[in-house]
């Protein structure tokens, strides 16, 4: 019996544990998708500001390309109205034209490189945008499914833990009844837990000899959490065998094969109806 019981509470133990096991595991393996997933985040938002980068250059170049069309406009202006000026004011003129034209030719060389870098950076970009965006579609599809077996895992964690729980106050009340049997409280209660043994009905037991039934029906009664002493006694041709029920202060014989109950005797002072009870 206690071999047995042990052996329920190791199982019982051993689920626990791989409850608990499977919850940290799949607890681990959540923190760690979402982990991956802020790093693919701070990817996305850095390619996203390279982006804003190479449009932010590609405007200023834009900006200065006006500026300086505005500016050579202006001079032309200037040496076109400057028929009464002097031959070096005009080559003065002439010559900021241009020096205005050659940065404007430049600003529009670098212009065109700045717009081929940017669709060149927003094509790749886009390409591992679309791949970012990808996996972290696929990751949020994998957190979700973890916060489901999470959640399961949780769920089972706590059945199992009720279930031990429940099982191990069963398994300590059947060990409380062993350990802290008692004498029956009346006759009655002798009656109804003999009606229920099947010492003297079981065919197992019919080829047995009134001594093992009577330790049969003494240890049957101590599992269920009660005194019934098997005893034995003997003259110089029989063995005597049957088991005492104490009951109050009455002393009662019980015949294991029949189930028979007799009145023996009476004790002057009742003894104590758990005779070592647990602390």
């Amino acid at each position: 019996m206690k071999i047995f019981l042990l052996f329920i509470v190791i199982i019982l133990l051993a689920g626990f544990g791989y409850g608990s096991w499977l919850y940290v595991q799949k607890n681990y393996e959540l923190e760690q998708t979402r982990t991956t997933l802020a790093g693919l985040n701070a990817t996305l938002v850095s390619l996203q500001g390279q982006i804003a980068d190479e449009q932010a250059n590609t405007a200023a170049v834009q900006g200065q390309l006006v500026n300086e069309r505005a500016r050579a406009a202006i001079l032309e202006a200037e040496l076109s109205t400057a028929i009464n000026s002097s031959n070096s004011q005009k080559a003065a003129l002439q010559s900021e034209v241009d020096t205005s034209k050659s940065k404007i030719t430049k600003l529009e060389t670098d212009l065109a490189s700045a717009n081929s870098l940017l669709s060149g950076a927003q094509s790749q970009i886009a390409i591992e945008l679309d791949r970012l965006n990808t996996e972290i579609a696929s990751l949020n599809t994998e957190i979700a499914r973890l916060n489901s077996d999470l959640g399961k895992a949780n769920s089972d964690l706590a059945n199992l833990k009720a279930t031990s729980t429940t099982h191990l106050s069963e398994i300590r009340g059947e060990l409380n009844k062993v350990i802290d049997p008692r004498h029956f409280f009346s006759v009655e209660e002798l009656q109804d837990w003999l009606q229920h043994d099947d010492t003297n009905t079981n065919p197992a037991y019919a080829s047995l000899g009134l001594a093992d039934k009577a330790f049969i029906l003494q240890v049957k009664a101590l599992r269920d959490g009660y005194l019934l002493p098997a005893a034995v006694d003997a003259d110089t041709q029989h063995i005597y065998s049957w088991n005492t029920a104490i009951i109050g202060a009455g002393i009662y014989v019980v015949t294991a094969s029949t189930d028979e109950i007799l009145f023996l005797a009476n004790f002057e002072t009742p003894p104590a109806q758990r005779p070592l009870p647990l602390p």
